[in-house]
C-alpha cells in the first residue's frame, strides 16, 4: 500500500530478553516534515532513530522508510535504504586522522562516487554550513561548533531524504546551538526531512515543530506544533 509517508512506524514492539524498550509504537513522518523526538534518557530515543537504518530491529511490528518494509530487506541490501538517510550523531563521530574535507569526502567514498564528484561536492557542501575556509584543517583545530556543522556536513554530502540527527545539540554551547538549528532548518526548507531527538527544551519551545513524546517506551503525544512540557 503507497502512502505519502516517508517514515512509518507501525506498532513497534522491541524488546532485549525481558526488558521491553518500546511498546505499540505508531506514527508517520511525512515527506518534508521537521520533527522533534523527545523525552527522557531511557524512554527509547536513541533506539527509534537506529531502527531506522537497521542498527536495530523490531522485535514485533513494522518499519518503513519510503514505503519500503525494512524487514523485508536483506542487509546486503540496507546500503540503499541508508542512502536515503543523513546521520548526525551525538558525539559527532569525525575522524580524527582525516581534515575536514577528508572527513566529508568518506561519506562519498562509501557510494563509490567518483574523484570528480568528490571534488565539486564537498566544497559545496563546506560552504552551504560555513567550513569552506577551514576545508584543510584538522579537526583537533575546529570548535565544538565547527565540529558539529562538520558532522552535518558529512551527513548531507549524499543528498539524503532524512537527516536523522540524535542530541545534535547536547554537548555544545548555546551560541553553537543556535547555529547548528538554523542550519537544521535551512536544509528542511530545501525539502529534506528532519527527525531531531533532544532534551533541550529551550530548543523545542523556540522553534515549535511537531513533538513526538516518548515516556517509558511508548508513544504518549504527537502535538502538530508542540512544546516540551505539554
Amino acid at each position: 500500500m503507497m502512502t505519502n509517508s516517508l517514515i512509518r512506524f507501525e506498532n513497534v514492539f522491541k524488546a532485549y530478553g525481558d526488558e521491553t524498550i518500546l511498546e505499540n509504537i505508531d506514527f508517520e513522518i511525512k515527506r518534508g516534515e521537521f520533527v522533534f523526538l523527545i523525552g527522557p534518557s531511557g524512554a527509547g530515543k536513541s533506539t527509534i532513530l537506529k531502527l531506522l537504518n537497521k542498527e536495530e530491529v523490531p522485535t514485533g511490528g513494522k518499519v518503513y522508510i519510503d514505503d519500503i518494509d525494512l524487514s523485508t530487506v536483506d542487509y546486503s541490501e540496507m546500503y540503499k535504504i541508508r542512502r536515503k538517510i543523513g546521520v548526525i550523531f551525538q558525539d559527532f563521530r569525525v575522524i580524527k586522522s582525516r581534515n575536514v574535507f577528508e572527513n566529508v569526502a568518506i561519506s562519498l567514498e562509501v557510494t563509490d562516487a567518483t574523484d570528480t564528484v568528490i571534488h565539486d561536492v564537498v566544497p559545496n557542501i563546506l560552504e552551504m554550513v560555513g567550513l569552506q575556509n577551514k576545508i584543510l584543517k584538522k579537526t583537533s583545530e575546529l570548535s565544538g561548533g565547527e565540529i558539529q556543522r562538520l558532522a552535518i556536513a558529512r551527513a548531507l554530502a549524499h543528498e539524503p531524504d532524512i537527516i536523522v540527527a540524535d542530541e545534535p545539540t547536547g554537548m555544545i554551547d548555546p551560541k553553537a546551538a543556535s547555529e547548528v538549528m538554523n542550519l537544521l532548518l535551512e536544509i528542511n526548507k530545501l525539502g529534506t526531512t528532519v527527525l531531531m531527538a533532544t532534551h533541550d527544551y529551550n530548543i523545542v519551545n523556540h522553534y515549535r515543530k511537531r513533538v513526538l513524546k516518548i515516556e517509558d517506551g511508548k508513544l504518549i503525544s504527537d502535538k502538530k506544533v508542540g512544546t516540551y512540557h505539554e
